[in-house]
């Protein structure tokens, strides 16, 4: 029987997988904002270092819903916990295992907040909880071949390969699945990044991080989904069933990335033989990608810069609704600490985790002013 390693890699080293595509011309952008820097005039509302008797270790994601209540899955812990919106512990839950309600995958299985549910995808299943973190139901859904990038109602989400290796030897499309019916249809088709995967023997290893392996990021409002693959600053917006509204680009000068800094992220990779790492780390694009998050608030467009090392500062490219480019943005931290997973906004305002010099980690929220055009 082959082995199969796959080695999942990101800012921290940690996470899941996705893939790329690109559109028709439209509006194109100079990397000059029209309206220059936005200044989101940060005030703190409260800060915690402690869910109940457990400290935060390594904050993988956090999402708040619209009554405040804040989630976020530790995958050190290896746990979700929810908070209120004035920062008061209220549970954790989630516990690795096969049973109803345990989950395998729980040191990395993403999380979604989906109407009045949770739900995380696991490697073979999808299970579903209430808003208090009790367990409901659970659905078959193979991870690596449907992977989760966003739900659009708890039935449907949609998904997109990462590697050439997760399309089974099918085109790379971005689709959209209903784990109820097995329905899938096809939003659009795209061309898959060939790299980033080595095999010896019986044995393939794929490795993946955000800043250097070009892969489709995908956004969505509730009705426009926003697209593109991450190795060109091009974005498509298309309806839910894949009816293209809208292209822009951004013409950014493209960063440069030496063997060594290549070597550096890709060696952290725990266990995997050292020459098949070297041959991942050649097929990997000596540039960085340009970006990896794409979301939407108050109607514009937030598209969210990688970096080889994202440190104390979070940069962020906004655009109008119809694709010009308005502002420049950041969200910062004090010198010497680092944001440690993706900013969340929701309702003016900013939910952020961060690690101070000594280690000690905290989520924080703070209010913030957003522009509307």
């Amino acid at each position: 029987m082959k082995k199969l390693w796959v080695l999942l890699v990101l800012f921290a080293l940690t996470f899941f997988l996705s893939a790329g595509a690109a559109g028709a011309a439209g509006v194109e952008n100079a990397d000059k904002p029209a309206k220059g820097q936005w200044d989101f005039k940060v005030q703190k509302v409260w800060s915690i270092d402690a869910a109940g008797d457990d400290v935060p270790g390594e904050i993988r994601s956090i999402k708040v819903t619209e009554n405040g209540t804040v989630y976020f899955h530790d995958g050190r812990n290896k746990r979700y916990y929810i908070f209120d919106k004035n920062g008061t512990f209220v549970k954790a839950f989630g516990k690795k295992g096969e049973g109803p309600g345990e989950i395998k995958w729980i040191g990395q299985a993403p999380f979604f907040t989906v109407n009045d549910k949770i739900i995380i995808a696991d490697l073979d299943s999808i299970h579903y909880f209430s808003r208090g973190g009790d367990y409901i139901r659970s659905v078959k859904n193979n991870f690596m071949n449907h992977r989760p990038s966003l739900f659009i109602n708890e039935d449907e989400f949609i998904s997109a390969p990462l590697l050439q290796i997760d399309t089974r030897g099918k085109p790379s499309t971005i689709n959209r699945y209903n784990v109820k019916t097995g329905e899938e249809t096809v939003i659009t088709p795209f061309s898959v990044f060939t790299g980033g995967v080595a095999r010896s023997g019986g044995s393939v290893i794929a490795l993946v991080d955000r800043a250097l392996t070009p892969m489709m990021i995908i956004g969505f409002d509730g009705k426009r989904l926003y697209y593109g693959m991450n190795n060109s600053y091009t974005i498509d917006v298309s309806d839910v069933s894949g009816k293209k509204e809208l292209t822009f680009t951004l013409d950014r000068e493209t960063k440069t990335v030496s063997e060594a800094d290549k070597r550096k992220r890709f060696d952290r990779s725990g266990s995997a033989p050292e020459a098949m790492v070297e041959k991942i780390i050649k097929s990997t694009p000596d540039v960085l990608t340009y970006f990896s998050r794409i979301e939407s608030y108050n109607g514009l467009i937030y598209v969210f810069p990688t970096g080889l090392d994202r440190g104390s500062r979070q940069e962020i490219d906004i655009f109008s609704a119809d694709g010009k480019y308005l502002y420049r943005a950041a969200i910062e931290v004090e010198e010497g600490s680092r944001i440690q997973t993706d900013p969340f906004i929701k309702d003016n305002h900013l939910y952020l985790v961060v690690e101070d010099e000594d280690g000690e980690v905290t989520i924080n929220k703070y209010k913030i002013a957003l522009p509307t055009g």
